[in-house]
């Protein structure tokens, strides 16, 4: 098992560097910050990082989200999903969020994301396209329209932070 799991984050990592140079490719950015001041991590292993779980759920119309200690606080039907955050410094990091069987949520409309899916069956809207995406599927997150991922089997996504489309 040991060495099937480090095959698989290793795999993780690869898959996470590839989305940041596709962000960095569409922005015309480098993929890793410039500026020397900032630190960087040339690895980040996963077994040191502890998933921390988000809510979310709607309430009087309204969307609301809580993180960390405050899920405890989130209704009994509230989407709960874990999520590791992999910082790599200098501003670049990526999210492995899992989102359990029967979930559904709208992510936060904050930043565009690009998203990989590493395992299990996700049913997505985003905006007005709809479609079933598996492992080794890929999709963009707009920010600025309503989104909504349901998981039909658990599903496991990384994703990153991607600059905004322009018209």
């Amino acid at each position: 098992m040991g060495c099937a799991h480090r095959e698989s984050s290793f795999k993780s990592v690869k898959i996470a560097i590839g989305i940041g140079a596709i962000a960095a490719a569409v922005s015309g950015m480098p993929a890793v910050a410039q500026d020397a001041a900032l630190p960087r991590a040339a690895v980040v292993k996963g077994a040191n990082i502890m998933p921390r779980q988000s809510a979310y759920w709607v309430e009087n119309g309204e969307r609301k989200a809580a993180r960390g200690k405050d899920v405890a606080t989130a209704p009994k039907d509230a989407t709960v999903i874990d999520v590791k955050v992999f910082d790599l410094g200098g501003g670049q990091n990526y999210r492995e969020i899992k989102i359990r069987k029967g979930d559904a949520f709208s992510p936060p409309k904050g930043r565009d994301a690009l998203i990989f899916v590493l395992s299990g069956k996700l049913d997505i809207k985003l905006g007005d396209v709809t479609d079933s995406v598996g492992p080794g599927d890929s999709f963009r997150k707009i920010a600025a329209q309503d989104n909504l991922y349901t998981a039909v089997e658990e599903t496991v996504i990384v994703e990153t932070d991607a600059p905004a489309l322009e018209n």
